[in-house]
């Protein structure tokens, strides 16, 4: 079984000229408000039933800094290629919304999220959103991806935040931005794997070996990302 684990980073999309109405200053913009400036990936081999240690296939970034296209079809391409079940901290009310206005905005084709069970809420074989599995759906309040990772013994990002990217987009930090999308992608992996365990999808080796295979993607990034994944050694006995 091979699980694409995915998330965007997203700055504001100045085509779109939507301004937040007067009486609500601080609203959220709407999905065409925005545009992709990186999109970070984790394909994770993940046998359900195996003794054998599990893989990370593919740990990094789309695309190239400033080219949105080439990002969306390397993206897709791979969707394609592989055929995995895409798991998200939020994508189905955020990413994915995002990635298909973004396709739209630029012609590109999509129909891997148009295929059968994909957009079905309740079905988790196509994509698994942890935020709608964790607050079963919609019935409890999940908080940010760092409290849940934080709550079960992973450190959080430290010195970047989804209010930053905008500002570090603009003065030429696109490897910070970057880092700081696969630190994501990480963590949802690593949160990933602990739900499937918690359900029983997979054993506790299994567990172990996918938690290893994680750690190891991120500890060898050339770049540091902006969490200590270090720090998870001290973990390792709750694995």
């Amino acid at each position: 079984m091979q699980y694409l684990i995915f998330d965007i980073e997203t700055v504001p999309n100045e085509e779109a000229g939507w301004e937040p109405p007067e009486d609500n200053p601080d609203a959220f913009p709407p999905t065409p408000a925005w545009k992709i400036v990186s999109i970070g990936g984790m394909l994770l081999s993940l046998d359900r039933s195996s003794r054998d240690p599990n893989k990370v296939l593919y740990f990094g970034n789309f695309g190239e800094p400033d080219n949105e296209v080439l990002m969306l079809h390397q993206f897709l391409e791979l969707c394609k290629e592989e055929r995995p079940i895409l798991a998200s901290f939020n994508g189905r009310r955020f990413d994915i919304p995002v990635i298909e206005q973004r396709c739209m905005r630029w012609g590109i084709q999509a129909p891997f999220f148009f295929s059968k069970g994909f957009r079905y809420r309740f079905q988790d074989d196509h994509h698994f959103d942890l935020v709608e599995q964790i607050s079963n759906y919609g019935s409890a309040w999940t908080g940010k991806l760092v409290d849940n990772c934080a709550a079960l013994g992973m450190p959080g990002k430290m010195d970047v935040a989804g209010d930053k990217v905008e500002e570090l987009i603009a003065v030429g930090k696109q490897k910070d931005v970057d880092a700081y999308c696969l630190c994501d992608v990480a963590e949802t992996a690593w949160l990933l794997v602990r739900y499937l365990h918690l359900r029983s999808d997979i054993n506790s080796i299994t567990n172990y070996n996918a938690v290893h295979a994680i750690k190891s993607a991120c500890l060898a990034k050339d770049n540091p990302m902006p969490v200590s994944y270090t720090h998870l050694r001290a973990h390792e006995t709750n694995c």
